[in-house]
C-alpha cells in the first residue's frame, strides 16, 4: 500500500493548474504528465511522479524510462494505462495529451506490473 495520496488528492485543482503552468513555462513542444502506481499494483512508488515529456516521445520510450526507475524482476512486465486504457506503444505523448489531458493540464498515466509466467 502506498504511503502517498494520489497527486489529485494532494493538491487542489487551482494548485495543480499552477504547477502545470510552472512546469511547462519554458518548455516548447512538451507536455506535463503525472505517472503514478495503479491502486491495483503492489509495485513501489516512483521517486517522483511529475514529468515533462516531449510531444514526439512514444509510449514505448516512456515505458522503458519508467521501467528503468523501478526494481522489476526479469519475468515482470510493466503496463502503462491512460484512463484505464492500454495505449499503443507507437502513440506519441503529444497525441495522448491532446486526447486525454485532465482539466488541470496534466496527462495522468498509471503503471502496473504483471508476472509473465504467472
Amino acid at each position: 500500500m502506498s504511503p502517498f495520496a494520489p497527486f489529485k488528492k494532494r493538491y487542489s485543482l487551482e494548485k495543480r493548474r499552477m504547477l502545470c503552468e510552472e512546469m511547462t513555462m519554458n518548455c516548447e513542444d512538451a507536455y506535463p504528465l503525472i505517472c503514478e502506481r495503479s491502486s491495483a499494483s503492489s509495485m513501489p512508488d516512483l521517486r517522483r511522479s511529475r514529468f515533462v515529456v516531449k510531444a514526439q516521445m512514444t509510449v514505448g520510450v516512456f515505458l522503458r524510462f519508467i521501467r528503468s526507475q523501478l526494481p522489476l524482476a526479469e519475468d515482470e512486465t510493466i503496463f502503462l494505462f491512460v484512463e484505464n486504457t492500454l495505449p499503443q506503444m507507437t502513440t506519441t505523448m503529444g497525441e495522448l495529451h491532446l486526447k486525454h489531458a485532465d482539466e488541470d493540464g496534466f496527462l495522468y498515466v498509471s503503471y502496473q506490473e504483471e508476472s509473465v509466467y504467472g
